[in-house]
């Protein structure tokens, strides 16, 4: 008799407690229905987990001694529901991001879906370009001053347009000077090291350009045109020089050093087509 009594409560207890977990399973069945047919991208791993820790608590044994069982499942479907929790919060971050009227910032994208690329002004730079005498060129981030290693050069036009933060498929472009001749190269670079190593002063950043072919199209920035940026080489009667540039200038008695060598942006007009020997 006593035994029975003992068997008895022992299983109005498990009841009990199985009862106390209906909800838990409730919710993580419900976060996974979610998932399934309205949570939008929630990962399948997610969903898995909560679907597995409501199926635990389902299972749950109702025979004396399982208290601990009940416990354990208890921390299952408190587990899965924050992993179901998080995944749901990452979702609604990321349509936040995507939403019209979302904050644009200074990262490549188009956080605000206005179709155009980083708005605001100070996500950009513009490098312009001085000219010596003899005709050498360089560039600077100044319409004023022209940079260190071109003293005696004058402002010469609006070169182009270029990020001014480190953003997806960029690299900081760095003039390095010597003489007449002035090269923009990527910081670090193999080329960059060797300018470096030849006595050129690369210590001028210009910006961020991107990488060719990467850019965003014309249009899509605040700036009417995408342009590739060309490199072309000549001689100065006090050296060798080089001209960069994405259009609207006279070319001749110089020879174009393929390929392109980076996207960049202006409200001018860039080259209709490739220029003759690139």
């Amino acid at each position: 008799m006593q035994r029975n009594w003992t068997m008895k409560m022992a299983t109005t207890a498990v009841l009990h407690r199985t009862w106390r977990l209906a909800p838990l399973w409730l919710a993580a069945s419900c976060l996974a229905w979610l998932t399934a047919c309205g949570g939008g991208a929630v990962s399948t791993s997610d969903a898995t987990a909560t679907d597995d820790a409501a199926a635990d608590v389902a299972t749950v044994d109702s025979t004396p001694g399982t208290d601990a069982a009940a416990d354990s499942a208890e921390d299952s479907v408190d587990a899965a529901l924050d992993v179901a929790s998080d995944a749901i919060t990452d979702q609604s971050d990321v349509q936040k991001a995507d939403t019209p009227g979302s904050t644009e910032t200074c990262n490549g994208l188009d956080d605000d879906l206005d179709g155009i690329v980083d708005n605001p002004s100070a996500c950009w730079k513009t490098v312009y370009r001085f000219q010596a005498a003899n005709g050498a060129r360089c560039w600077g981030t100044s319409d004023k001053t022209p940079p260190v290693g071109c003293s005696g050069y004058t402002y010469e036009v609006e070169a182009f347009i270029v990020a001014a933060t480190a953003v997806p498929n960029t690299f900081e472009g760095r003039q390095c000077s010597a003489g007449t001749d002035h090269i923009i190269v990527p910081f670090g670079s193999t080329d960059y090291d060797a300018l470096v190593a030849t006595g050129h002063d690369c210590s001028v950043s210009l910006g961020f350009f991107y990488k060719l072919g990467t850019a965003p199209a014309s249009g899509h920035t605040p700036w009417a045109n995408t342009c590739s940026l060309y490199r072309f080489s000549f001689s100065t009667p006090d050296g060798g020089a080089h001209l960069f540039t994405r259009g609207a200038d006279s070319l001749t008695g110089m020879t174009c050093e393929t390929p392109a060598r980076a996207d960049v942006f202006s409200n001018f007009a860039c080259f209709s087509s490739k220029p003759d020997g690139c």
